[in-house]
């Protein structure tokens, strides 16, 4: 079946699709010029988004400009990837482009939507949410070698609380054997 889920899994979780659509020499967690517009800084980068388990373009510039490849291939095309009808034609698209022989004869297809997810269909009856692993953190004041060491690259105190950092006295999970893990 011709599913996002297969998509991904057939393009090293989009990956390949990124590789495919962006041109020019790029490396992952590089800041690159965003070929969507007139880009004038290098604030653009694609990276390994562990929480949906794909990976994402982040453009630090134009935030309008992030998203999945879903959302990256859409705007190339002029498509809405959050419109089901859209969502179908991106995912044709992709498999065309990248000749990746998906059968996508039958209509329906499936999606694994997370909260972040922004290539999700609004209106798809067939939705299965991802389930997400919990995590503990608990927090303490900043430290002054912490300080010190964020102020060497002009950071400071009231940046780090504008933009909501905090520093973990300690952090607690599970792998992906479901095995309990901390630092």
């Amino acid at each position: 079946m011709f599913s996002k889920e297969e998509l991904l899994r057939r393009t090293n979780n989009g990956l390949d699709v990124f590789k495919h659509y962006i041109p020019g020499q790029w490396r992952i967690g590089r800041n690159f010029l965003n070929p969507l517009y007139e880009d004038s800084k290098a604030s653009c980068n694609v990276f390994f988004d562990r929480r949906n388990n794909c990976y994402r373009i982040k453009d630090f510039g134009n935030d309008d400009f992030s998203g999945d490849c879903f959302f990256y291939v859409g705007k190339l095309k002029g498509l809405d990837c959050r419109n089901a009808k859209d969502f179908v034609e991106i995912l044709q698209i992709i498999n065309r482009d990248l000749s990746l022989n998906l059968d996508d004869s039958d209509s329906s297809f499936t999606l694994s939507v997370s909260p972040f997810a922004s290539s999700a269909p609004e209106a798809e009856p067939m939705l299965k949410p991802k389930k997400s692993k919990s995590y503990i953190i608990i927090q303490q004041n900043f430290s002054p070698e912490e300080l010190t060491f964020w102020s060497q690259y002009g950071i400071t105190g009231k940046i780090l609380k504008t933009y909501k950092a905090v520093s973990l006295k300690e952090f607690r999970s599970e792998n992906s054997d479901g095995k309990p893990f901390y630092f």
